[in-house]
C-alpha cells in the first residue's frame, strides 16, 4: 500500500502490505465462511408455510437466525422474490413477508466409484432450499422472533 508524503511523492508502506498480503498472514489466521456471517445460525427444524400465490406449501427449516431462515424445499421461490410465510413458534402463530437470498439446488451426488448412492442422494436432496431474508418484520412478530432465535442460541451454548 502506498502513502501519500508531502509534495505529491509516494512510499511503499511495507508494513501494511504485509497485513494485507494473504501469503505473509500466520497459518492460525481463519478465514471460515462460518465465521464471517453476521449472525448467527441454529440448526433447528421448525414447521413453516410458504404460500405460492394463495396456495400453502408446508415444509420445515433446516436452520434460522435474526435476520431470516433457511427452508428445505427442492422447489424453491425464484431468486429475490418476495414470499409470504406462516410460522409458528413458543405456540404463537404469525404471518412475515421475506426474500428469497440464496437458493441450493437439489443435486445427484456420486461416491468416490462414480456410482450413485441412496444416502448421498438423501443427503443432497434433504440440503436443498431457499434462504429467506425477513422483509419489513416489526413489532410484536419481530420481538417474537428475536426471542425465540434468542432462546436457541442462549440454550445451544449451554450445552455446549
Amino acid at each position: 500500500m502506498k502513502k501519500a508524503l508531502r509534495c505529491g511523492q509516494v512510499q511503499e508502506d511495507k508494513a501494511i502490505s504485509a497485513k494485507l498480503d494473504p501469503s505473509t498472514r500466520s497459518p492460525d489466521v481463519s478465514t471460515k465462511t462460518e465465521n464471517l456471517r453476521r449472525e448467527a445460525r441454529v440448526d433447528v427444524r421448525v414447521p413453516v408455510v410458504i404460500y405460492r400465490g394463495k396456495k400453502p406449501v408446508a415444509l420445515e427449516t433446516a436452520d434460522v437466525s435474526f435476520k431470516g431462515l433457511f427452508v428445505l424445499t427442492v422447489a424453491p421461490p425464484e431468486l429475490r422474490s418476495l414470499v409470504r410465510l406462516k410460522l409458528e413458534i413458543f405456540d404463537r402463530e404469525f404471518e412475515a413477508h421475506a426474500m428469497a437470498v440464496h437458493i441450493r439446488a437439489a443435486s445427484v451426488a456420486d461416491d468416490v466409484r462414480g456410482e450413485e448412492t441412496s444416502d448421498a442422494r438423501a443427503n443432497d436432496v434433504c440440503r436443498a432450499g431457499v434462504g429467506l431474508q425477513f422483509w419489513g418484520l416489526s413489532g410484536s412478530p419481530r420481538k417474537g422472533w428475536d426471542d425465540f432465535v434468542r432462546v436457541l442460541i442462549h440454550s445451544r451454548r449451554a450445552a455446549a
